[in-house]
């Protein structure tokens, strides 16, 4: 049974995964919000929508800083406040960046923004991780984590829709204006979200519960190599929408059975820490890959040699699934 406030959880997620994506595949709020040039590689390649600017080089690492830094703080604040409540303020912390980012003049100022919507986005996903496994009964809850993950799937796909519309045609310059629509939408979901009270379980203010699953690092190496790969790929599309198409075909599996096989190998009071951990490989990871992207275009490598790597970091990561991850998972599974 998935009650009314695990569906407005997955609204949310959709919501708060389509804001900061939107931004995320634009490579930098910089370029987003100031226009850039597209690409043409010295092999012939096309120009296409991704734009590779240098500050891209350190925007995403604060971005990557931010999503992480939150993380031990995690635990402490969905115990010593409401977590419906945290996952209000990262919403409301998203949705500030969208309305200072036009109006940053200077380099650092993006630094600062990138920095704020990753811990805002880390709050946000791991608060409605917890929210979503509160608000379903025990005997649901791999189905809901499994819908919860789709569901923030899907908003990246729109996040970066929205974003390449915004790029490729002249009207979509207008769509600028979604951005600011998104996070509110998230905010009057969230606000009807009606979760049970839990008593206090964590006393100290960092703490890796629901942050770090270390009985899952084989599988967590297995997804970054990965999701890096999907991410390394997705700009060598001549056309970006074939790029978002593909990353969307090859994380769907990744996504599906990186959830499972996390919860699978987590005790029963692991789970929240489990999906938060699964969560946060895939994003950095699928992240770390549009960030390497971005240098080695920027560094001159050939668009020959940057397809080599990338299909031998695939085929690395479906030899590793074989003769690694898949025997680990069978072995060291408790459900």
């Amino acid at each position: 049974m998935l009650t009314p406030d695990f569906r407005r959880t997955c609204v949310v997620n959709f919501l708060l995964n389509a804001l900061v994506y939107a931004l995320v595949f634009g490579v930098s709020l910089c370029s987003f919000w100031h226009g850039g040039s597209g690409l043409s590689d010295a092999d012939g390649m096309m120009p296409n929508p991704f734009v590779f600017t240098e500050i891209g080089l350190w925007i995403y690492p604060l971005f990557l800083v931010g999503l992480w830094a939150v993380g031990p703080l995690h635990a402490y604040l969905v115990d010593a406040f409401r977590r419906r409540n945290v996952l209000l303020w990262a919403l409301v912390g998203a949705g500030v960046v969208v309305v200072v980012a036009p109006h940053a003049m200077a380099g650092w100022h993006y630094g600062v923004l990138a920095f704020a919507l990753g811990v805002s986005y880390g709050a946000g996903g791991m608060a409605g991780i917890t929210l979503s496994i509160d608000v379903v009964p025990s005997g649901h809850r791999t189905r809901a984590n499994v819908l919860f993950a789709l569901s923030g799937l899907a908003g990246m796909l729109v996040g970066g829709i929205l974003w390449m519309v915004y790029w490729s045609y002249p009207w979509g310059n207008h769509l600028h204006y979604a951005l600011y629509v998104l996070p509110v939408l998230a905010l009057l979901t969230a606000a009807y979200i009606r979760a049970p009270f839990r008593a206090p379980i964590v006393q100290h203010v960092f703490h890796t519960d629901r942050f770090l699953f270390l009985r899952g690092w084989i599988p967590a190496l297995n997804v970054a190599l990965w999701a890096f790969a999907v991410g390394l790929a997705m700009p060598l599309f001549p056309d970006g929408f074939p790029g978002l198409a593909f990353m969307v075909f090859l994380i769907l599996p990744l996504l599906l059975y990186g959830v499972v096989a996390f919860v699978k190998l987590s005790f029963h009071c692991q789970r929240d820490t489990a999906n938060t951990f699964c969560a946060l490989v895939l994003h950095t990871a699928l992240i770390g890959g549009l960030w390497a992207a971005n240098y080695f275009f920027l560094s001159g490598i050939s668009l020959k040699s940057l397809i080599h790597l990338d299909v031998s970091l695939f085929a690395a990561a479906l030899l590793m699934w074989i003769g690694v991850t898949r025997p680990y998972y069978r072995k060291r599974r408790l459900r």
